[in-house]
């Protein structure tokens, strides 16, 4: 299972948001729209400004289809 790989990322998104407190509102920003997309024993996440669009139905499709 992906839980714990889960936990350590969400862990670490909560440390980067921290460090960030106050003064790095364009990071802080970004991390608030991370996406983490967890699909049995894979995980998809991504910090960025494309985000989303790494994330959309296609290429997230894509991408499992060709790690399996």
């Amino acid at each position: 299972s992906a839980d714990r790989y889960v936990k350590a990322i969400n862990a670490r998104t909560e440390e980067q948001l921290r460090n960030f407190n106050g003064y790095g509102t364009n990071q802080t920003a970004l991390l608030n729209n991370a996406v983490l997309i967890e699909k049995g024993n894979f995980i998809f996440y991504a910090v960025g400004a494309d985000a989303d669009t790494m994330a959309d139905a296609d290429t997230m499709a894509d991408a499992f289809r060709h790690s399996i």
